[in-house]
């Protein structure tokens, strides 16, 4: 009896060891998505509120994520929200979010984006927003769904079908079985991963770049640019939106489907949707129509970090309007008088909301001028400028050269008619400045101790697109006029790569290249 102790002792000791470490290696081996979404975020941090904390939940794809501000609407109104949306999130797994928070939110409100009504979606996208949830009954039976989903579409298609086979149940139960293989690209992100640095704030992300439009008619794309399909309603994605709503009507929950801002919403898709809507008895409101755009005060220079999502600017109007519409006609608590969130968190996103508005900031003088008064003068920040295309210098004022001399830089640019200048100041102390009638370079070390170099060269038609050096790293500027880097060097990020340029309206304003920035 004492040997067949000790071996049962010694099994469970096993299964136990052998859990822990099959735990361990799935958390390091499950991909981590904490770029631009950030759905690993949002996910940890969802699990991370108190319970009856939240009374509104935004679900839906990234159209959610960067279209409204959670914490506007809490500033504003007292209205507690957290968006659980993701990259090309299906309806199927948005009812999986709003069922897994209602687990211990006391939910009213649930905010859908109708976007994904018109978009069919891939393997990828079902395992980036699945694979952040945790295991549950829930996450079971929308895996189910989707597999049988799948299944069926496959079938009915035949051989020559463009649906992708849906993962094996097994790989949403361990993911180390679909991740195994990523041994190879592990980063430090994947051993230490948590929300200390999340950008993210109760699901939703302020997203601190531009991408600059002319007018409305250049958000709503030509519909003779689309297909049948692009205007066609997805069948299993209507089928969710009826279980979502089924699902708020048996639970108490009020259901509310909107469009945020977006280039490819079309007339026909606004249409077919308003119709859709009506026959469920669901309240929708299109804020991305030439009436609501005027009426939220959108600037389609400011508002947009690319053509299909706002930025902080737009999505703090989305929110302002929306806040106005959810305190008049729910009965929701306001959560300010609790005092949900600490003084510690709000200071944490006042400076975050600070620095995206900084940093969307299109006028070049008040730019300057913010960053040198509110940045600069810390001492934990780093600055390069740079003159690649003399033929903005004419439209270049004295306010703006005021703002420049300001960052520390005192040569007049408008003195450099046919030369290239480069300057840096680092750590507010260290100014360089270089004028050639060649090419004028800058170099050395931020004040973390991060080489760059940076050489200006006056335009020419074989010149290369200007571009930063950051150890050893090449990232491009936009375009040519006078180049910006903005460097914090308390988190080794590069937070601004700016060109001053001439726009549409004739003044110089700053466009951004995204893909190059925060790495």
């Amino acid at each position: 009896m004492g040997i067949m102790k000790k071996t049962i002792c010694k099994i469970i000791a096993f299964v136990v060891l052998f859990a822990v470490i099959l735990t361990g290696m799935t958390k390091v081996f499950t991909a981590k998505f904490i770029d631009n979404n950030c759905q690993s975020y949002t996910a940890a941090q969802l699990y991370e509120q108190p319970d009856n904390s939240i009374e509104v939940v935004f679900n839906g794809s990234s159209q959610m994520v960067f279209g409204i501000s959670s914490m506007k609407l809490y500033e504003d109104y007292g209205i507690s929200a957290y968006g659980t949306g993701s990259p090309n999130q299906g309806i199927l797994c948005s009812l999986g979010w709003l069922r897994e928070i209602d687990k211990t939110q006391d939910i009213k409100v649930a905010v859908l984006d109708a976007s994904q009504l018109f978009e069919r979606i891939g393997e990828a996208d079902y395992r980036q927003t699945l694979d952040t949830m945790k295991l549950s009954a829930n996450k079971l039976d929308i895996v189910q769904q989707h597999i049988d989903e799948t299944e069926r579409l496959r079938a009915e298609e035949g051989r020559k079908t463009t649906v992708e086979e849906a993962d094996p149940m097994l790989t949403y139960i361990f993911p180390i079985m679909k991740y195994h293989t990523r041994w190879e690209e592990l980063t430090k992100d994947d051993f230490t991963f948590s929300t200390e640095n999340s950008p993210m704030f109760m699901g939703t992300r302020m997203a601190d770049y531009v991408s600059s439009f002319t007018g409305y008619d250049n958000l709503v794309v030509d519909e003779n640019d689309l297909t049948e399909e692009d205007l066609t309603i997805v069948g299993y994605q209507r089928d969710s939106l009826i279980k979502y709503k089924e699902y708020c009507d048996e639970n108490g929950i009020e259901m509310l489907l909107i469009k945020t801002p977006k280039s490819d919403w079309t007339a026909t898709k606004d249409r077919k949707t308003q119709e859709l809507a009506d026959e469920l008895g669901i309240t929708y409101i299109n804020y991305s129509n030439e009436e609501q755009c005027e009426k939220l005060g959108i600037d389609f220079h400011s508002d947009f970090k690319d053509s299909e999502h706002m930025n902080v600017r737009g999505m703090d109007k989305v929110a302002d309007e929306l806040g106005k519409y959810l305190h008049e006609n729910y009965d929701l608590t306001d959560f300010r008088e609790s005092g949900l969130h600490d003084e510690a968190y709000m200071s944490k996103y006042h400076t975050a909301r600070d620095m995206a508005y900084q940093l969307t900031d299109g006028d070049v003088a008040s730019y300057l001028s913010n960053m040198s008064e509110a940045y600069l003068s810390t001492g934990d920040y780093d600055i390069l400028v740079g003159l690649t295309d003399d033929s903005i210098l004419p439209y270049w004022t004295d306010e703006m050269q005021e703002a420049l001399a300001s960052c520390g830089f005192e040569t007049d640019l408008r003195d450099l008619k046919g030369k290239a200048y480069a300057g840096s100041n680092i750590a507010n102390s260290k100014v360089k400045e270089k004028v050639s009638g060649d090419s004028a370079e800058v170099k050395g070390k931020f004040a973390d101790g991060i080489p760059y170099s940076f050489e200006a060269t006056p335009l020419s038609e074989d010149a290369a697109t200007p571009a930063l050096i950051l150890n050893g790293v090449r990232k491009k500027f936009t375009g040519r006029g006078v180049n910006i880097v903005f460097y914090e060097s308390t988190t080794d990020r590069v937070l601004d790569l700016a060109t001053v340029a001439l726009d549409a309206d004739g003044t110089l304003k700053l466009f951004r290249p995204f893909e190059n920035r925060h790495q």
